[in-house]
């Protein structure tokens, strides 16, 4: 629904439409000839909106403008309005707009901002990161967290195929190499624990889990994998073989 809206240039209601009435939560009977910012924008809450129209009354009107409303029960909405300047004889004497309540986008909008936070939160602090392989453009995109695996700049473009199975520990590389071949072939998940050896010469250990989207033809269209840094558990394990071999091999002579 759009609403209508006319002012005066002090502000005060001259017309609104029944959009507005629903949107509000007034009738038209209680707000024509009564001053919009009093009621619907308060200045003790918001204090720099009626400052900004009278301002805007002066200079002229922008075509398009965004602006929290309060209801008449208290909730608060907000608006994108579309403005028009109105004249009499060549002289501005209010304006017409025409609003869009955005709250419900607004809302969805700063939700999906919160949860993409949170993602990049917990992405960080359990070291996963996530990369996507579009098929057909062969675009591939990094999170932020398979960066910072990387050690690479967030900024920087992710590893291109080559670099990529370049990175990967010489002794993991030709069985990578086939895990993903297979995948591709048949169309199916995998799960897979591979070495990297940096450019600076540091090691670490990834699991990957990689999954494909396909089309109603079985053709893949886009490949998502989820890594994760390991290096500290694979060590521990490896570290607790090596004492339970040490310790047999102790056993063994001793007895």
């Amino acid at each position: 629904n759009v609403m209508v809206v006319e002012l005066d240039l002090s502000g005060n209601v001259k017309r609104i439409n029944p959009a507005a009435e629903e949107i509000t939560g007034y009738r038209a009977e209680e707000l024509l000839g009564r001053n919009w910012f009093e009621t619907l924008v308060p200045e003790e809450r918001y204090p720099e909106i009626r400052q900004m129209f009278m301002a805007l009354s002066e200079k002229g009107f922008p075509k398009q403008f965004e602006n929290p409303i309060l209801t008449k029960d208290g909730h608060e909405r907000f608006i994108i309005w579309q403005n028009g300047e109105l004249q009499e004889k060549g002289k501005a004497v209010g304006v017409i707009s025409f609003g869009i309540d955005m709250t419900q986008t607004r809302k969805i909008t700063q939700n999906l901002a919160e949860q993409d936070v949170m993602l990049r939160s917990a992405q960080h602090i359990a070291h996963i990161g996530i990369w996507r392989l579009s098929h057909a453009s062969q675009v591939l995109t990094w999170s932020d967290e398979m960066f910072n695996i990387y050690e690479n700049q967030a900024t920087a473009e992710p590893l291109s195929t080559a670099n990529w199975l370049a990175s990967i520990h010489p002794d993991d590389r030709e069985r990578v190499q086939q895990v993903y071949a297979k995948a591709m072939s048949a169309h199916t998940p995998y799960d897979i624990t591979y070495g990297l050896l940096l450019a600076n010469g540091d090691e670490k250990y990834l699991h990957e889990h990689c999954e494909h989207q396909t089309d109603h033809q079985g053709k893949v269209l886009v490949t998502i994998g989820v890594v994760q840094d390991v290096t500290d558990r694979v060590l521990n394990e490896q570290s607790l073989q090596e004492s339970e071999i040490r310790f047999r091999t102790i056993a063994n002579f001793t007895y």
